[in-house]
Formats: structure tokens, sequence, C-alpha cells
């Protein structure tokens, strides 16, 4: 099953087994962003609801809402959005047990479409997956329809303010149980096992170095998927582990204050390659001139033709 397919099931799962359930955001009875498909034509307009154009107004609304004891799920057209909500997220909802000394469970799902593309800009295309884990939010980003479940079982154990990162260049992965097996840390694990070369990567990235290892014959590395971006103990402890090869980060977020930056915190610095990430904040309005600037495939073939040399 397809990344999106398996997200968009656990949302019916959730809403079958929670009448208090909400879903809201912009366009999202027409699931513009292909996310919400079939929700609102069977849930109706007292749980899917369509937000005015104020991401720091809706992002309030449903803090209350939680702590009425709704579930919400909270979708933005894009993950640069969160930028305009990040008051109510991190001041408001991130604080507030500890603020009024009470342990309320809060269900907030904050659902980021990340990694767009197509010459949209930065503003648009911006990956601010790093700001939420810095800051302590719970943050997410599946890779396959396996991370997608593994998630929601998550958040209905930890019923706290989470923060969900979509990457649409991994809408339509599809994954087989066996390519990782059934015991493992779905925060930080191997997809596929190799040799010489340790690649850690996320979402917005991994279809990209899948498809340019198949014309790769002399490149076989581990491949490892980072979908904890909040680096629990366990998830630490997991990336320790990994093989004593030379090894490098490849994700659409920056180097400096970044993913990268964390991770190569716990990676020997005798194996440490530079990481692979975007190179500036202003991402330019044409798709030609982007790919200069992302983790593009162009920048990732660079990298991977070099390292199988």
């Amino acid at each position: 099953m397809k990344l999106i397919e398996k997200f968009r099931e656990e949302l019916f799962k959730e809403f079958e087994s929670n009448k208090d359930a909400i879903y809201l955001g912009e366009d999202v009875r027409n699931a513009h962003r292909g996310i919400a498909i079939g929700l609102h034509e069977k849930y109706g307009d007292k749980q899917i609801i369509d937000m005015p154009i104020s991401e720091s107004a809706f992002t309030g609304l449903a803090l209350g809402l939680a702590i009425s004891k709704k579930k919400v799920f909270v979708e933005y057209n894009f993950a640069g959005l969160v930028y305009l909500g990040l008051d109510q997220i991190f001041n408001q909802a991130h604080k507030y047990n500890e603020m009024l000394n009470t342990n309320l469970n809060l269900d907030l799902i904050y659902i980021l479409p990340t990694g767009t593309r197509g010459g949209l800009a930065g503003h648009h295309s911006d990956n601010p997956y790093a700001i939420l884990s810095h800051l302590g939010i719970q943050s997410f980003m599946p890779t396959n329809a396996i991370d997608c479940e593994m998630i929601f079982n998550y958040l209905n154990e930890n019923r706290k303010p989470t923060a969900i990162f979509l990457p649409v260049a991994s809408f339509f992965n599809e994954i087989d149980q066996d390519q990782i097996g059934n015991n493992f840390n779905f925060g930080f694990y191997r997809i596929h096992k190799g040799k010489k070369l340790n690649i850690i990567c996320t979402g917005t990235t991994y279809g990209i170095i899948r498809e340019l290892l198949v014309d790769l014959n002399n490149l076989d590395p581990n491949i490892f998927i980072l979908t904890d971006l909040s680096f629990s103990e366990k998830t630490i402890n997991e990336i320790h582990k990994i093989d004593d090869f030379p090894t490098i980060f490849i994700d659409d977020s920056f180097e400096i204050c970044g993913i990268a930056s964390e991770i190569n915190k716990y990676i020997p610095k005798k194996n440490l390659v530079k990481p692979l990430c975007r190179i500036s904040k202003n991402v330019p309005f044409a798709e030609h001139l982007e790919a200069d600037v992302i983790v593009s495939k162009k920048r990732v073939k660079e990298v991977l033709t070099n390292l199988s040399k």
C-alpha cells in the first residue's frame, strides 16, 4: 500500500473509533492536498471543518477543542505555513500542562505536507521540521505505509501535541514488510542491507536515492530511514548501532541548525561524510534553478556518483 493511502486509512480508523474526532484546515472538505479524500463525505460538516486563511487562528482553535477533549487533526496546505501557528503550538499547546500544572491528554496532531517542489519558492517549499524538533515538539516523518501505522499507534499511546511531516516525495512509496523485518524501531531503522557505506535519509530523499542506486551497480550501501525527528533515546541508541562505515546524511533541509547537525552528533567523526542538504533558505521561484538549491535528483546523483568511485 502507498504511504498516502495508508495514512488516509489510519485517519478513517481514527474517525470510526472516535466520534469526537475533528479534522480542520484550509480546503480540507474538498481534500485540496489529497490527504483527507472521502472524510467529509462520510463524516460531514461537524467533524470536517474548512477554516479561513489564518493559520494562527485555526491552530489556536484546535488547542481549545483539544482542551475540551476532542481529538483534533490540523492540516496545513504547506509545511512552511506552520510558522504562522508556532506561537499557538509552542507557547500554548506544547507548554499547556506545565504552565497550568495539569496532566490533560491533548490529542493534537499537526499534519504538514513537506518537500513541495516545482518552482513554488521558499515560502511554499520550506521544510521546517528541524525547528519543531529543536523546540521539543514531538515530530515524525513517515517514509512508507508501515511508518504511518506505527506513528498512529504511537499517537494513541502518547496523547500530546505531535507534528507529522508528510513528505510529498514519498506519497506513493510502497514497501514490503520483509524489507525491514518484524522487530524494528520505527524511529530509525535499516531498510536496505549493503556494505562499505551508510546512507541515512528521510522521506524527502529516500525515493530519489533508491532510484539512482539502480544505475550505480558498484555502490551498494546500507540505507537507514529516520522517522523520529525528535531523536528519542531509543532512536539515538539505534543510530549508535549502525555499521562502522563512512556515513552520509541526505535530507532536504538545512545542514546548519537542522536535522543534519543533530544526526552528526551521534556518528563517529572518523566516519562522517559531509551531509547533503539544502544550500540556502532562499529557494528560487523557478523550477530549473530550484534544483541547484534543494536536495534534488541532480545533486544526489552527483554525490552518489562520487561516492561510488
